[in-house]
């Protein structure tokens, strides 16, 4: 058993190496039939995955508006946007200040786990 991302296993999934049996997101995935949605069974624990891009901080407004528009125009283009669904993810082009929420909720989420159970990375 594991834990581990589409993008990493969907292959061997495909190949018929291993079985997937359930994704972390509240949400079943199409490419994985029959794997159980997390949240399903343990309502709002679940992890939903995200793929992000960052920069440098004091990236000017007008720079980080230009990567935003550009990475959703090719997020949709019919080849990224099947590459990335063959792979089990969902394409959405999240950017600015929804994306920036996202990785606070999970900092936070993450922080207080690692924090509450005195985890360390050594």
């Amino acid at each position: 058993m594991m834990l581990d991302v589409t993008v990493g296993v969907m292959p061997h999934v495909k190949a018929g190496k291993l079985r997937a049996l359930m994704v972390t997101g509240g949400a079943p995935l199409e490419q994985l039939p029959g794997a159980v949605p997390f949240d399903s069974l343990f309502p709002g624990l679940g992890i939903p995955g995200w793929h992000g891009i960052f920069t440098t901080g004091g990236t000017p407004k007008t720079v980080l508006e230009r990567l935003a528009t550009d990475i959703g125009a090719v997020l949709q283009t019919p080849a990224v946007a099947n590459r990335f669904r063959e792979l089990g993810v969902e394409p959405s082009g999240v950017s600015g200040d929804a994306f920036n929420e996202i990785v606070r909720r999970d900092y936070a989420r993450w922080g207080e786990i690692i924090r509450r159970n005195n985890l360390r990375a050594d």
